[in-house]
């Protein structure tokens, strides 16, 4: 009875859980493997270096195999107390101004023997939460990411303003340059009329004589 109890609360569980994950069955070096499936609001490339961040703090680098990064003899208390492999595929999924991102996780208690829904349905149902709950960490991602944008739209921005009040510099140095030159050739041509007038004056008077 015990048995027939936790299977339907396993059951019930992974269906609760599935809104936006399902455990699939995927080919992975061409043998049957279990792997968790879970879709993210968010791009690609946040939600990886969600997962990088998220794994950092376990003390833990990526290896990069068969297109998945791979964490391996890391403990993760929400699905395990002894360490595992972890292995997540990220793609890009939805259109380009409305991106979405499929992760999907491979469990391993080593040599590449991995967690299967039926007989380690314990550690299944715990990845899908773990995924569930991975939705937190994505949005701290994307807020840095945002927060990172929007620094270098102030710096951007602040740059654009320093260049144009640097270029208004100077073409005020420019004009104050050409007001000069302008009041020089006003004076010069002022000086010349009356230089002229007096000439013609001269010529005047030589005429009369």
């Amino acid at each position: 009875m015990k048995t027939i109890f936790t299977l339907l609360f396993a059951t019930a569980f992974s269906f609760f859980a599935s809104a936006q994950s399902s455990v699939i069955t995927i080919d992975y070096n061409k043998l049957p493997t279990t792997a968790i499936s879970y879709n993210y609001e968010s791009p690609k490339n946040i939600v990886e270096a969600a997962i990088q961040s998220k794994m950092a703090a376990y003390k833990v680098k990526a290896k990069k195999k068969n297109g998945y990064l791979v964490y391996y003899g890391v403990t993760i208390p929400e699905i395990s107390s002894t360490p595992i492999d972890v292995y997540f595929k990220t793609v890009q999924a939805g259109k380009k101004n409305s991106p979405t991102s499929t992760v999907t996780m491979l469990m391993s208690g080593g040599s590449e023997v991995f967690y299967s829904n039926e007989a380690d349905a314990d550690k299944i149902n715990s990845g899908v939460l773990y995924l569930e709950n991975f939705k937190t960490d994505i949005s701290a991602e994307q807020l840095k990411a945002d927060i990172s944008a929007q620094s270098a739209l102030v710096k951007s921005t602040e740059k654009l303003i320093s260049n144009k009040e640097n270029e208004l510099k100077k073409l005020n140095k420019q004009k104050k340059d050409i007001e000069n030159k302008i009041s020089k050739l006003e004076k010069e041509i002022a000086d010349s009329q009356v230089h002229l007038q007096t000439e013609k004056d001269k010529h005047k008077q030589l005429k009369a004589q």
